[in-house]
């Protein structure tokens, strides 16, 4: 197994990749936090990458708009392969991962769900078929998740407006009627769900819909280690989720 480097051990999502390594016997060298420790860590923990003084095969980002830039430099001065999973945020750092993965393999992507990558695929066939349709898109997530919309419906957004032209439109307000072209897009926090993305394509007398619902977070720590193998065995170069499924 694939030594992991586990960048943002401490949030939701390390917590739980952390998890499904330990049932699925993955061994992981280390961890690399930005916050408060937690004294279940079944690793050695820094809280700094300059601490860090062993090889390792990869590290997983998932920290925060706030430390991915660091974690991205830290990775191609050690030439270390990352896989970059951050959401909310902006094309300077998508612009970096795209320079560095000259130097290290890299890996990206906002959602680390199978399912997830097919429904774009799917909705980019219904926006060929349906592109007169007026489109709507909501997303779901839990009442933590801080960056609206999530990253994977921005995504989806921004994949229909290349394919159908218009522009997109965040949380509607009242008193405002939906223009032609429109692609909306609706956030909802509360409790603790997963994640939910829901497409439409309003038709004057009929409906089109697909839904991507995750039951648990191990879909996405599952994609993560599938992200690891993938780049630890591969060359210097950039790779997303369609690498995964056409491996």
């Amino acid at each position: 197994m694939k030594g992991i480097l586990i960048c943002g051990y401490n949030g939701r999502m390390g917590r739980c990749l952390t998890d499904y390594l330990e049932k699925n016997d993955c061994s992981v060298y280390g961890a690399a936090g930005y916050g408060k420790r937690y004294s279940s860590a079944p690793y050695p923990v820094f809280t700094s990458l300059d601490e860090i003084d062993f090889p390792i095969d990869a590290a997983v980002d998932l920290t925060g708009v706030e430390a991915c830039g660091g974690v991205a430099k830290w990775c191609a001065e050690m030439k270390v392969p990352l896989a970059a999973c951050v959401t909310g945020t902006g094309e300077d750092y998508e612009e970096y991962l795209r320079e560095i993965s000259g130097e290290i393999p890299v890996f990206r992507a906002v959602n680390l769900s199978r399912a997830a990558h097919t429904m774009k695929e799917l909705i980019c066939l219904a926006a060929e078929e349906l592109a007169d349709y007026d489109i709507e898109l909501t997303e779901t997530h839990h009442k933590g998740k801080k960056d609206i919309p999530g990253g994977t419906a921005a995504e989806m957004a921004e994949i229909l407006r290349q394919r159908v032209g218009g522009r997109i439109v965040l949380n509607r307000k009242s008193g405002v009627l939906r223009e032609k072209g429109e692609i909306g897009v609706h956030s909802l926090r509360g409790g603790g769900v997963f994640g939910e993305h829901e497409l439409f394509f309003f038709g004057e007398d009929e409906m089109l819909s697909v839904t991507h619902r995750v039951f648990g977070r191990e879909a996405f720590a599952r994609g993560a280690v599938e992200a690891v193998h993938l780049i630890t065995d591969k060359q210097n170069g950039y790779y997303t989720m369609e690498d995964i499924i056409n491996e």
